[in-house]
């Protein structure tokens, strides 16, 4: 071992009235999750997974005091060395203990990652085999510090696993707050949904919802999030991570399940609930505003109309919130076209294309930086809104 290691302690679970902990000393601070819901055991694969990826930006070797699974350890070089080739970083080395074999694990119940999201309520409704649990995480899209957005949540899931007759598993973990697990999550957190289901002690399948499709993936050579490839490789000889729903984009997916009326109460898409000014504590559990909130309305106003949804806190005004947006990704633009092509108001159609002309500009100059895009984006936006204005729009 050299200085430049992560060193991994031997996993511990404790349990205390109930709430079992799963603990590891990880890089010389403590990495947990826990759960009051279900038994946990001791999975140092699930440990091992969310590391992998941090280690490689980082380039340090992982060395685990814990026996690691040999299919696991397999598998592993195989998402690295597609990471490799996909952002250029070097795969680690990942020594475990040999003195030990791992344990063996026999579950048999199938697990879903659900965070109420169009992926998650796609999964439930469309899985071909039966779902015993769905489990929700406080720590990975909801801050570990937000108690009151983190209760909001999850007594809607509840309520969502008791229509579908399925366990709810409520995790909490500090994995994002970690120095090191918790650095660059939006490359990493596939393997932070994973260590999920190897850490539940009677799981055999653990389904992770796609959240692009595989022909987006490929055209618009997406590098972030889950993917149809690496998903499985997570697996080990007992665990089997299931990579599901990407045969459709995100907007298929909706429209395909916009029909459910749980949807109008219980659909959480947003991401602002990360940042200091929305309380997704309060009364709803979407902005209404946002990128993300753009893309979920505009299809349900497609399709069933927005009378009837109550999870937003904004559904009005839509253009105004499109012309508010600075820039969107470049498949985000593609769903854009398509809710022209579907049909818009003339008016929501004039925001929609002038959000996707300023995407599309700027995302071809990489160069400008962050910071420069953002200026360059409200100085459009300014003339926009000085050309309307001196039109009488």
């Amino acid at each position: 071992m050299t200085g430049n290691d992560i060193h991994i302690g031997k996993l511990q679970l404790k349990e205390d009235n109930g709430l079992y902990t799963v603990t590891a000393l990880v890089d010389g601070a403590p990495l947990w999750f826990e759960s009051a819901d279900h038994p946990l055991r001791i999975a140092p694969e699930a440990i091992a997974g969310t590391l992998l990826l941090p280690a490689m930006l980082k380039g340090r070797n992982l060395v685990f005091e814990d026996p690691l699974c040999p299919v696991w350890l397999e598998n592993a070089r195989q998402i690295m060395d597609f990471h490799h080739d996909w952002w250029g970083w070097s795969p680690v080395e990942i020594r475990s203990s040999h003195q030990e074999q791992p344990v063996r694990h026999e579950g048999n119940k199938t697990a879903l990652c659900f965070s109420g999201g169009v992926d998650s309520f796609h999964s439930i409704t469309t899985y071909p085999e039966p779902i015993d649990y769905i489990v929700t995480v406080h720590g990975y899209d909801i801050r570990l510090s937000d108690a009151a957005g983190g209760k909001h949540a999850l007594d809607n899931i509840r309520e969502v696993a008791d229509t579908y007759n399925v366990k709810h598993i409520a995790f909490r973990t500090n994995l994002r707050d970690h120095h090191l697990a918790g650095r660059r999550y939006h490359y990493s957190f596939e393997g932070a949904l994973a260590a999920i289901g190897y850490l539940l002690a009677d799981v055999k399948a653990h389904i992770i919802s796609s959240d692009y499709s595989r022909d987006a993936i490929q055209r618009y050579h997406i590098k972030t999030g889950s993917h149809w490839y690496t998903g499985p490789l997570r697996s080990s000889a007992d665990i089997k991570i299931i990579h599901f729903g990407e045969a459709f984009t995100r907007d298929e997916k909706l429209r395909q399940i916009a029909h459910i009326p749980l949807l109008r109460t219980h659909l959480r898409i947003c991401q602002e609930n990360l940042g200091s000014d929305f309380n997704l504590g309060g009364q709803y559990l979407n902005c209404g505003k946002c990128c993300k909130c753009m893309r979920t309305l505009i299809p349900l106003l497609q399709t069933t109309g927005l009378d009837e949804f109550k999870c937003f806190a904004n559904k009005e005004h839509i253009d105004d919130c499109i012309n508010e947006i600075e820039t969107s990704a470049d498949y985000a633009c593609i769903t854009y076209e398509g809710f022209i092509a579907i049909g818009v108001s003339p008016v929501l159609e004039r925001s929609i294309r002038a959000l996707i002309w300023r995407s599309r500009f700027l995302n071809k100059r990489p160069w400008l930086g962050r910071k420069g895009k953002k200026i360059l984006a409200r100085l459009f936006m300014s003339w926009r809104d000085l050309k309307q204005r001196l039109s009488g729009e």
